[in-house]
């Protein structure tokens, strides 16, 4: 293909884009996630998807190619699993990013209030054990991420072990200042690797590492499922989490206290890893801090001994991201393409802002769908869900974060260095 051609394209999308920028005010928000909209759709043209690397960050720019080559990956995986490899995309009428923006338009309706605002001693809490999620990606990402110091590192490297393990006791003793670190898995295919550390208050912490990568990340969590307990679970992390309950289980011992951390697949595998230990420990209280978790497992009952208390940050994608929520995306995504509604209309209903009425006319058309019921609804465990937003702090259900919502920060509002970030603002200590 022509770059012209593609740079046509690409200038049509812009257009979109400044268009959106321009509605009335009260549809502003919305209409800046229609860039991300955009170019999102850009990519999902199969002309584009074989376009070589070089030539389409030149279209889209470097930073808006690498976070869409991360949805790529996720895009590709799901068809594959899904629709056997033919994207149901590319038999829409109307332009993607269109119908994306009415999605999101949708999506951007106002939350319902928090159940309950969140305090400061909580915040303070949550960034304590960030800090040991953290960790457990070790010192040299911590120091890419400009959460730790050369000289805070140097000043913690003791040079007594071998490089992997040091790793992570200098991010522990820099970041958190644990020292005691009788266990180290150094990980292995399948199994992330993570740590447990001894505070001088008795309690014993088990952190588990998250995907090295984003892209990783992401592909993972469209990954297929297995029984767990009577009902179903995330297989990858299910499997990963057995592993790690039996392998820790001498260095953890039978403590009074135990608390399981981990962000991203990390915080997953926390979750999981969890539930198995305070089954196994009953005289223990377990407490399990999870951040940017995706959905684990169905609807359970979680031991008298477990507290969860699970985290996201602003506009995290991970939290929402499983196969099921993905293939409703797109799913709706169909819906809103075939509904009865010319160019004029859909352009009316934009411009408009109208977010109850873009409501009503996705519900008018996933009434031609029958609920998909291929694939369970994986949830969160616990009770406590804690948001970050608008530099605070709150508490919110769950259930909120069972389908995607479109933003431009989706991505980037998921690394360890964000969530401390806004730990550290809803805490005060900022």
């Amino acid at each position: 293909m022509q770059l012209w051609k593609v740079k046509g394209l690409a200038a049509a999308a812009g257009a979109a884009t400044l268009w959106a920028l321009s509605l009335k005010r009260r549809s502003r928000a919305t209409a800046k996630e229609v860039a991300a909209a955009a170019c999102v759709a850009l990519l999902s043209i199969p002309l584009l998807r074989r376009l070589s690397p070089p030539t389409l960050r030149e279209v889209v720019g470097r930073e808006w190619y690498e976070q869409l080559q991360i949805i790529k990956q996720v895009v590709d995986a799901l068809e594959e699993k899904v629709f056997l490899g033919k994207s149901p995309l590319t038999e829409t009428s109307h332009p993607l990013f269109a119908n994306l923006s009415l999605l999101a338009l949708v999506e951007d309706a106002a939350r319902p209030p928090p159940r309950r605002a969140a305090g400061a001693d909580e915040a303070k809490e949550g960034l304590e054990m960030m800090k040991y999620a953290s960790a457990a990606y070790g010192g040299a990402f911590l120091l890419a991420l400009g959460l730790l110091t050369p000289r805070a590192a140097k000043d913690a490297d003791d040079f007594s072990c071998a490089f992997a393990e040091r790793d992570v006791r200098v991010a522990l003793a820099a970041h958190c200042g644990a020292r005691d670190v009788p266990y180290l898995h150094p990980g292995a295919p399948g199994v992330p690797s993570h740590y447990v550390c001894r505070r001088p208050d008795g309690v014993v912490v088990l952190g588990i590492r998250g995907t090295s990568t984003l892209s990783d990340a992401l592909t993972d969590l469209v990954a297929s499922d297995c029984a767990a307990g009577g009902g179903r679970a995330h297989a990858g992390i299910f499997r990963a989490a057995e592993a790690i309950a039996d392998g820790c289980a001498a260095a953890v011992g039978a403590p009074r206290r135990l608390v399981v951390v981990g962000h991203s697949l990390g915080g997953g595998a926390a979750v999981l890893t969890s539930l198995r230990l305070a089954e196994r420990l009953p005289g223990t209280r377990v407490a399990c801090y999870a951040f940017a978790p995706p959905p684990t497992i169905t609807a359970r009952e979680t031991p008298a001994n477990l507290a969860v208390k699970t985290y996201a940050h602003a506009d995290d994608c991970v939290p929402q991201l499983s196969l099921r929520s993905v293939a409703l995306v797109l799913l709706r995504l169909l819906a809103i393409d075939r509904l009865d509604l010319g160019v004029a209309a859909r352009v009316k209903l934009l411009a408009a802002g109208d977010a109850a009425a873009a409501r009503a006319t996705s519900a008018k058309a996933l009434r031609h769908f029958a609920p998909t019921s291929s694939f369970p609804l994986l949830d969160h465990v616990g009770d406590e869900f804690f948001h970050l937003e608008g530099g605070g702090i709150v508490a919110r259900d769950a259930a909120e974060l069972r389908g995607v919502r479109f933003h431009r920060r989706m991505l980037v509002d998921h690394f360890p260095n964000a969530y401390e970030a806004a730990l550290a603002a809803a805490a005060g200590t900022a």
